[in-house]
């Protein structure tokens, strides 16, 4: 670079004469000039930093969001392979067998009988002891096949108490991805529950179910 060239001589003047102005300015002016810019530096390394720690914040998010996201489809990988073993280890004939089976309302149909031999000409209880002992209130399900799958219907409603629904769910709708209770892969397709009447403690539903079997 040649120092003697008349462009840099030029700024070098300009320099000298913007110093020698500087100088000239009052300490207190010249003092608050540096502290604004030592400032303005300060605020501008302070957004830098906080840009910096935002990114991160986002980048960590979005590795925590992944993370989840692999985690969650490992299980559910995990869950695949059980329902396929749960499958091919099912005992077929299952609702049948054990479903349809479960007995209803068992301890109003001992107070019904009770009060029948009371009562022998009562029309109302005569109505009720048929229907309670009759195929009229026992679970029955209509089959068809779609494919891989089998939709299973209640033929009718039936009536239950609290006790007879906890087994009908317990029954069709626990031990899921679990082989060794020979049960089949069962999903609920849909439950309708009524309640018919209730007595003191005792409650009776009508239920109606749709479910498909895998």
């Amino acid at each position: 670079m040649d120092l003697s060239s008349s462009r840099i001589q030029t700024l070098f003047r300009a320099a000298s004469q913007t110093l020698d102005n500087f100088r000239k300015i009052p300490f207190w002016i010249r003092f608050s000039i540096v502290l604004l810019m030592m400032m303005f530096c300060w605020i501008v390394a302070i957004q830098n930093s906080l840009s910096h720690h935002e990114r991160l914040k986002i980048l960590a998010t979005e590795i925590s969001s992944l993370t989840n996201r692999a985690e969650a489809l490992e299980k559910q990988k995990e869950l695949q392979k059980k329902m396929e073993l749960q499958i091919s280890e099912a005992t077929r004939g299952y609702l049948k067998e054990t479903v349809e089976k479960l007995p209803l309302l068992q301890g109003e149909k001992e107070r019904v009988v009770a009060l029948s031999k009371q009562f022998p000409d009562n029309p109302s209880l005569k109505e009720r002891l048929h229907f309670l002992e009759s195929e009229q209130n026992q679970i029955r399900f209509d089959s068809i096949r779609h494919g891989a799958d089998i939709e299973h219907r209640l033929e009718r409603r039936v009536q239950m108490d609290l006790s007879d629904l906890r087994k009908f769910l317990e029954a069709v709708d626990t031990d899921r991805y679990d082989a060794t209770q020979k049960k089949p892969f069962l999903l609920m397709k849909k439950f309708d529950l009524l309640k018919c009447y209730e007595k003191g403690d005792e409650k009776v539903y009508s239920i109606y179910a749709e479910l498909i079997e895998k």
